[in-house]
């Protein structure tokens, strides 16, 4: 399993639907924002704007150089993290950490609980995906990747498309360095990168890639703490408890969040939160496995036979016929 040598690197610059009201005067020249002046004039009258800690994150940097055990092999030698950052940046590269997994989970970030399955063999770049919603009568999306194209099923309006995505193979995945991660671009807000989804499961990043969500919970390590370790569906987790930007707070429905996160993998196994008292789950595991098939299952040919039996509506066909 390789480290931090994987293809395509995204960079997202997140703008959070409005900019906080400033606490402080700042002036700012013109074609300045007043983020940008803030923090150009000095760290605490950037706190001062940003009271919400909608814009804050702690910039990522080694603890200490790690010394090779063979003195000569310097190119060995690589950087110590503290508890916190190992944890954060573990999350962000959850898809170096492992080889295979499947998950199942539930999470109320849809709505109602809808659940998901997800499987994915990193080194082939095989992967199934069903999610499973109550209130619209069970089963209403599958997809799944043979290495080389997605199929996503639409169980509800009774259509597929046998090459609805191309798939991301891990070996082609670049890697980023921990302290590229997080950037300020030139209007003053900050600029997250985000490395592709090799897992080729459309619904990763709530639990198997949860990059976005490391972004959202934990960039500003000033709001977070590691209290623990527990363990949970017999994996060892780091138990994270924190209070949210005021942005992400809004969005998600909690004031405050606790957080289990696979030591491991760096896998997001559970996330709830409180709102006016009252718990919230947002995201819950309830199996999960990291022990290989000895066969890998085609679910691609498994799902585009059923389809095919069933008389779906392939819509990639239609779309070539327009």
């Amino acid at each position: 399993m390789k480290k931090r040598e994987f293809g395509i690197t995204a960079v997202a610059t997140v703008l959070l639907l409005a900019l906080p009201v400033a606490t402080a005067v700042v002036e700012y020249t013109k074609g300045q924002t007043p983020l940008q002046a803030a923090a150009e004039e000095s760290p605490e009258a950037l706190a001062e704007y940003d009271t919400g800690h909608d814009f804050a994150f702690t910039p990522v940097t080694p603890s200490e150089e790690a010394v090779p055990l063979n003195m000569a092999d310097e190119a060995s030698v690589e950087p110590v993290y503290d508890d916190k950052t190992s944890v954060y940046l573990s999350m962000l590269d959850a898809i170096d950490n492992y080889d295979y997994a499947k998950v199942t989970f539930e999470t109320t970030m849809f709505g109602g609980v809808v659940t998901y399955t997800c499987e994915t063999d990193m080194n082939t770049g095989y992967a199934y995906q069903k999610c499973i919603n109550p209130e619209k009568g069970g089963l209403v999306m599958e997809d799944a990747c043979n290495g080389e194209n997605v199929i996503l099923v639409d169980h509800v309006g009774d259509w597929y498309d046998p090459a609805y995505k191309t798939a991301v193979l891990r070996e082609n995945v670049d890697a980023i360095a921990p302290e590229d991660r997080i950037t300020v671009s030139d209007d003053g807000l900050p600029s997250y990168a985000y490395r592709e989804n090799a897992t080729n499961c459309f619904r990763a990043s709530y639990c198997l890639y949860p990059q976005e969500i490391a972004y959202s919970y934990l960039k500003d390590f000033s709001m977070w703490e590691i209290t623990g370790e527990e363990m949970y569906l017999d994996r060892n987790c780091v138990v994270i408890n924190g209070t949210l930007c005021d942005y992400t707070a809004t969005k998600h429905g909690i004031s405050d969040f606790t957080m289990y996160v696979d030591k491991e993998t760096g896998i997001l196994m559970q996330l709830f939160g409180t709102n006016n008292g009252d718990e919230i789950s947002l995201i819950k595991v309830t199996e999960c496995s990291f022990q290989q098939p000895r066969a890998v299952v085609d679910h691609y040919a498994e799902l585009l036979n059923a389809v095919q039996a069933n008389a779906y509506t392939n819509i990639a066909e239609e779309t070539v016929s327009e």
